[in-house]
This record gives structure tokens, C-alpha cells and sequence, in this order.
């Protein structure tokens, strides 16, 4: 909880102090899988699996061509083909997420975007024909990831956006650790997705 609200600090608290606040949503596609060492490939066979996210978008200027982002998305990840005896069933990852994202601007309308992204575990569950399960304990409840992206403006406040976020903690334990290699598995997600520009914010004067 208190990391909750930490981040809704940064995220609607922070922003009235700058100028120019500009306040989006977005949604698209999400690409993704997880990772375990290559001396534990012969007992799994994780394959990428499509699922989606969406959330808000808050970009900060600091001047013309750097900016911050905060965001804050529901984001599905998982993979399809889960390691040991649970192979060709489909995990499915549902994750709160905050990137916080340096912007720069290599052209006025072009943006890279490079920074941090912590994940809370909303839900896990493991699916097989008809019968899923809740796998929750065998997950970390945080995991931290590193995202890298590029943005491009379209028109009238509407732009795209393709970001690669891997993940940098290991977020498996219980029985899918033990097969894997201790704490081993690691998120990958490619993102591709459109968002708009809802509207601009002129703080108050403090």
C-alpha cells in the first residue's frame, strides 16, 4: 500500500509543480514471454504469447527536447508453454505498472524513451482446456524491469509507440522455480500501441 501510494505521488502530485503537463491515454498489444538460464532449456519451452494493456500517460517537459513520463497501465504478460510437466498450457501475468521514462526529442515529433518500470502482481493464472488455476504464490509480488521505447506524434494528439521491457528480477519460486533453476524466470514484452492526448495542465503558482 505504501508503495501505491508513493507512486500516486509521483504520478498526480509531482506533475502540478512542472509546466505544460500533458495528460494521455493509450492501449495496444503486448508481445510477450518469460526467461529461464540456458542450462534449463531442455525442460522448458516458453513461447511468446499475445496480450494487451492499457493505462495513462503523463509527460512532464523539462525544455524543448527532454521530458519526463510517468505512467501507470495494466499490463498482461505470460508466455505460452510452461516449463517441466506443465508444458502447452497458457500463463497468463496481470501486472499494475508504473514506468518512469526519460523523453528525448530527436525531431519534433520523434521521441526515445528510456527508464525504469516496477510491476505489482494483480494475478497468475495457469490454463489448460477448461481448467485454470490460481499460481499467484509460485510469482514474485514485485518485479523491477528496464524499458526502452520510441514514440512518434501523429496528429491532432494522437501518436504511436513501440517500447521492449525485460525484466531485470527473477520472479519465479515455489514449484515453477524448482524446475527452472531456483528464482529464474525473467518477464520480456514487446509493446506496440496508439494513444491520445486528453488534455494539457497549467499548474497553479505555489
Amino acid at each position: 500500500m505504501k508503495h501505491l501510494l508513493f507512486f500516486y505521488f509521483l504520478l498526480f502530485v509531482v506533475p502540478f509543480s512542472f509546466s505544460q503537463v500533458t495528460i494521455s491515454s493509450k492501449l495496444g498489444l503486448a508481445h510477450s514471454t518469460f526467461l529461464v538460464p540456458a542450462e534449463y532449456s531442455h525442460v522448458t519451452d516458453n513461447r511468446y504469447q499475445n496480450n494487451f494493456y492499457f493505462g495513462s500517460h503523463t509527460n512532464i517537459p523539462l525544455d524543448e527536447k527532454r521530458a519526463i513520463i510517468f505512467e501507470l497501465m495494466y499490463v498482461e504478460k505470460g508466455t505460452i508453454g510452461v516449463a517441466g510437466s506443465l508444458l502447452d498450457r497458457q500463463l497468463e501475468l496481470s501486472y499494475l505498472s508504473v514506468p518512469v521514462l526519460f523523453n528525448y526529442s530527436v525531431l519534433p515529433k520523434l521521441h526515445l524513451q528510456v527508464g525504469p518500470e516496477v510491476s505489482f502482481l494483480l494475478e497468475a493464472k495457469l490454463e489448460h482446456s477448461l481448467v485454470t488455476m490460481d499460481v499467484a504464490p509460485n510469482f514474485q509480488a514485485v518485479d523491477l524491469g528496464l524499458a526502452t521505447g520510441i514514440s512518434y506524434d501523429l496528429f491532432k494528439g494522437v501518436f504511436v509507440e513501440a517500447r521492449f521491457t525485460e525484466g531485470i528480477t527473477k520472479i519465479q519460486q515455489g514449484l515453477f522455480g524448482e524446475v527452472s533453476g531456483g528464482r529464474a524466470g525473467r518477464n520480456r514484452s514487446f509493446q506496440f500501441g496508439i494513444g491520445y492526448q486528453l488534455f494539457n495542465i497549467m499548474p497553479r503558482a505555489f
